[in-house]
């Protein structure tokens, strides 16, 4: 009798660690564009992926990332010009900033 009250529960606590175990850990790329008005949305690329974020009183984030190398792109608004930062690196659990984008003319 006691055998058939553990093995559902050695079963539920395998399944937990596995899932826990599986979960992987995201990375985050954060900045600010200078002047706010200045752009409307923020693009992160890798590969063939874009992640599209808002711009919100100049301020963007992007979140739940996985690692790897991405470029930004602050799309930007007349009279400005878009912006595009290179060599961006996420890694797990870590948010990159890029400070403050001043955008072009």
């Amino acid at each position: 009798m006691k055998t058939k009250k553990i093995l559902p529960t050695a079963f539920c606590f395998f399944v937990l660690m596995s899932l826990g175990f599986s979960y992987r850990q995201q990375g985050a790329v954060q900045g600010k564009v200078n002047p706010p008005q200045g752009a409307n949305a923020a693009l992160a690329i890798i590969g063939s992926d874009t992640l599209r974020g808002t711009i919100t009183s100049g301020n963007f984030r992007f979140g739940r990332m996985k690692a790897g190398v991405y470029q930004v792109l602050i799309r930007a608004n007349s009279p400005y010009r878009d912006t595009t930062i290179r060599n961006v690196a996420v890694t797990d659990t870590n948010v990159t900033d890029l400070g403050v984008i001043r955008l072009p003319q």
